[in-house]
Parts: C-alpha cells; sequence; structure tokens
C-alpha cells in the first residue's frame, strides 16, 4: 500500500480501513474512487495490493498493471507488487520478464529470484529457471552465492553440451572479440567445449560428446564437421561475405539444423536461393552483430577534415573509387586527408594504388598505416569513416569507429540502409563530397545509435533465444543425474 496520504477523501478512507485490517470494506471503498478517477495510478496499486492480499491474483495483475500505465514512472514498489503477483497466478514467466526494470531500480532481490526459478524448475522450464538464478547471482550477497553455485552447475549439466567448432586464423580481430563475448555468455549457461584444430576422428569424437554444436564460417572444418556422421545439432553461422564463395557448396546442409548470419537481407535471400535444398528442411535466421560500447572510449572529437578508411584491402573494398571520391572531396578542400587501416590483400593492388596516387598528385593526402592494434587509439584524430566496399564489411569496425564519434560516410552496397542511417550513404563521388562536407555530425548521437542498434546485450540475448529454441527440440536420450526437484533448488538458492 502507498503511505502517501491521497488527495481524495474516499482514497484516504479506503487506506485508513485497510490499516485497521478490513481489507474487503477497504476495496469497496477504493472501487468507488476508482469510478470517479480511472486513472489514479497510486489508487490501482492500492486496490492490486489489497487483491492480492485477498488472494485474488488475476485481478491484483489487471490493477498493477493497469496502474504502471498511469504513473509517470514505473516505481519499485507497484513492479514489485506485479512480481509477486505473477508469481502467486502461476506465471513465473511473467514475474522474469520484469527483473531488468526492478534490477534498475534497485528492486530485485535474491529471494524473488529464486522463488521465481523454483516455480520455473517446477514446470520444467530450465533454460528461464536459468536466467533467475543468474539474476539472483547478481544481487545474492556472498553467502547466497556460495549456495547457489552448486545449483547453477547441476543445471548446466542438465542442459545439452555446447561445442564450439572454428578457425582463429579466418576470423577478423573484432569478430573475434564478438564470439569471445558469445562463448563467455553461453559459459555461464551450459557446458561449453571448444575444438579449433585436430584430425577427423579427434572432431567427431568432440561432436559426440555436445548436445549443440556452432561451426564459425564455412571452412574446410565445417565442411569436415557436417559430412561426419551426425550426433547432435548443428548450427553454422555464415558471414556476409561467405555467402558468395564456392567453399558454401562443401557443407553438407542435410545436416545442419540452423543457418544463423549476420548479412543483410539481399544477401539471405541470395543465401535462400543457393541453399534452396536446405530451407526446405532447416532454415536461415538473422543475427545481428554485437558491439560492446561500454568498452570502447566515449566520443571527445574535435572538428577537422581527417578520413579513416578501415578494413584489409582488396578488389571488394572498391578502393580505386573511394580514392576517386576522395579526389574530388580534395579538389574542394585540399586540407582533406585519408588514412586507411589494414593490410593490403593483392600486390598488384598495391602497385596500382601508388601509381595512381602518384597520378593524381595525393601522396601526401592519402597514407596506408597498415593494420592497427589498437583502433581506438588510431581514429583519435579523425572525424569520419568511410568505405567504398561492394559488400557488408567482413567485422564491426565501422561501428566501432562510429561508437568513437565519428560520422559515416558508406558507399550504398547492397542493404547498406538496413545498417546505416541513409544520411551517411552515398552512391556517387559528388554525393560523397556532400556527405563529409555536410559536417561532423553529433559525435554523441553516432555512440547511441550503435548502441541502441547494435548493443552486445541484444546480440547475446538474440543468440542465447536460438540456443534455447534447439534445446528443446527432442535431443537423445542422455544419461547423468536427474533433474532437481523444485524444493531442493530454492533450498540451496536461499
Amino acid at each position: 500500500m502507498t503511505t502517501t496520504e491521497a488527495p481524495d477523501s474516499k482514497h484516504k478512507q479506503a487506506l485508513d480501513l485497510a490499516t485497521d485490517g478490513r481489507h474487503e470494506q477497504a476495496l469497496a471503498v477504493l472501487r468507488e474512487h476508482l469510478l470517479a478517477h480511472p486513472a489514479d495510478g497510486e489508487a490501482l496499486n492500492d486496490a492490486g495490493a489489497l487483491l492480492y492480499g485477498l488472494g485474488r491474483f488475476e485481478e491484483a495483475i489487471r490493477h498493477l498493471d493497469m496502474g504502471l500505465h498511469q504513473l509517470p514512472t514505473r516505481p519499485a514498489q507497484t513492479l514489485g507488487n506485479l512480481a509477486e503477483a505473477y508469481l502467486a497466478a502461476g506465471q513465473p514467466g511473467e514475474t522474469l520478464g520484469l527483473f531488468d526494470e526492478l534490477a534498475r531500480a534497485g528492486a530485485l532481490t535474491a529471494d524473488l529470484a529464486n522463488r521465481t526459478a523454483t516455480a520455473m524448475l517446477q514446470a520444467d522450464d530450465r533454460p528461464n529457471a536459468m536466467e533467475a538464478l543468474l539474476c539472483s547471482m547478481q544481487v545474492a550477497g556472498p553467502e547466497q552465492r556460495t549456495a547457489l553455485r552448486p545449483v547453477l552447475d547441476k543445471l548446466r549439466r542438465l542442459r545439452p553440451a555446447i561445442g564450439f567448432v572454428w578457425s582463429p586464423g579466418e576470423m577478423t580481430v573484432s569478430a573475434g572479440r564478438m564470439l569471445r563475448r558469445l562463448c563467455g555468455f553461453l559459459q555461464q549457461r551450459f557446458s561449453l567445449r571448444a575444438w579449433s584444430a585436430g584430425d577427423p576422428g579427434e572432431l567427431a569424437e568432440f561432436l559426440e560428446g555436445c548436445g549443440i554444436a556452432w561451426l564459425e564460417g564455412c571452412g574446410r572444418q565445417t565442411a569436415l564437421a557436417t559430412r561426419l556422421p551426425k550426433t547432435c545439432r548443428i548450427v553454422v553461422h555464415v558471414r556476409p561475405h561467405e555467402a558468395y564463395r564456392p567453399t558454401l557448396e562443401e557443407v553438407n546442409w542435410a545436416n545442419v539444423d540452423l543457418l544463423v548470419t549476420s548479412a543483410t537481407r539481399p544477401v539471405r535471400d541470395f543465401l535462400a536461393r543457393r541453399l534452396s535444398d536446405f530451407t526446405q528442411t532447416g532454415r536461415i535466421e538473422h543475427l545481428p552483430v554485437g558491439v560492446d560500447v561500454r568498452k570502447l572510449p566515449q566520443p571527445a572529437r574535435r572538428a577537422g577534415k581527417h578520413l579513416a578508411c578501415i578494413g584489409n584491402l582488396g578488389p571488394r573494398q572498391n578502393t580505386t573509387f573511394l580514392i576517386q571520391c576522395f579526389r574530388r572531396l580534395h579538389g574542394l578542400d585540399p586540407d582533406y586527408r585519408l588514412s586507411f587501416a589494414g593490410y593490403f590483400l593483392d600486390d598488384a593492388l598495391e602497385a596500382y594504388l601508388a601509381g595512381l596516387l602518384r597520378d593524381l598528385d595525393l601522396r601526401e593526402a592519402v597514407s596506408f598505416d597498415g593494420w592497427q592494434e589498437n583502433l581506438p587509439a588510431w581514429l583519435a584524430d579523425k572525424q569520419f569513416v568511410v568505405s567504398a566496399g561492394i559488400l557488408q564489411p567482413r567485422d564491426t569496425s565501422v561501428l566501432e569507429a562510429m561508437a568513437v564519434g565519428l560520422q559515416p560516410v558508406i558507399h550504398h552496397f547492397p542493404g547498406a540502409e538496413e545498417l546505416y542511417p541513409e544520411a551517411a550513404l552515398f552512391r556517387t563521388e559528388e554525393e560523397f563530397c556532400r556527405r563529409v562536407l555536410d559536417g561532423g555530425g553529433d559525435p554523441a548521437a553516432q555512440r547511441r545509435f550503435v548502441e541502441q542498434r547494435y548493443g552486445i546485450e541484444a546480440f547475446l540475448a538474440r543468440a542465447g533465444t536460438l540456443f534455447v529454441e534447439l534445446e528443446k527440440r527432442p535431443l537423445a536420450p542422455r544419461t547423468g543425474e536427474p533433474v532437481p526437484q523444485a524444493a531442493d533448488a530454492g533450498s540451496e538458492a536461499r
């Protein structure tokens, strides 16, 4: 119940009655008040609390939910009341759905999280029980966390083991960071294994110990893994540039359950056409990339005329077109500079560009700085991140540059409008110049765009959902410990 005195006499009368323990009469008076003031959020909360105390949980939920919609901010007290009402009504999933808001309000307790987990276990919902217990670990005291660890360990062993098959040499640095974050996320929830090298016999043995295998990329190891006798669910992560590679056809797609990719819609449509047999039994799921914005420095950018292009240089980077665009910009204002971070993938291209820059008299304005271990430091004196690639970038470097405040100027490759603001896209040399000359934009706005669209939390949550979907598919009988009883889990959690 709220404790502040309500301006309406009937609301105050109801509070006085409730204080005296006359709950039915208090509820009747509150309903009279709500007939005249249906948008009174505090009165709706108080009515919900009374209904909860009377064991009328569904009615309590309706009043508390309406109260939250009427109050200008969602108060912790009403959120907590609603969470308890959902739990009492046998809807622990709805309670779990309020945990993020409760945590932000500082109102999530280990006791509520543990009781929610117990209800989940009673419903044999291990994935959500795990999520509730992980939330409990975040707010519990040291002794409670010690008691929770064996419960979490037991749940992990009862869920399918996740295996990652990958080749470090086939990934960019930012792709490797994203995969490591995904592994860390899954390791909290599943037993996790990794395999990156070895003979086919070792790979077969590795896969036999997995419930779900994530095959990273369409390289040799993925082809090999899919051609072994199938012993687990298989997910293949296809990077956007791999959609056009012949290695795609070396994969035995008949053994694959799920294809995930961050590719744009045109590329996913191309994949569906190219893998038409696979789409009869499996499916293609979009999994956007994730950027851990919090680990990148805050924008602190001054006005300037320095452009950055990030990524190894090959034919698909369309570097010659970018140089021509920059030539026109430099003709309008010779103070502009362009710097590249990345290796040359083709010696002929390197020689060609050296001659082109000499012929266009741009050698003083354009530099090739090689690969940068510390990308934020290299970007510190630059204002624009530019790309003329004909395909979606292989990694998240452009997004990371935006997150530290650079203004994007991106060639309109197929599906580019799905990834970047329209104001960042160009199709011609003239449009490139306009995008740059319009100014550097708001660095903080660039960071917000990346955080809201590509935050690592959304990526991890979506990936987790896909693993849970695969987990719920029928699996071969497993040996091991029985499912912990809810009472045991609850008592250990407390």
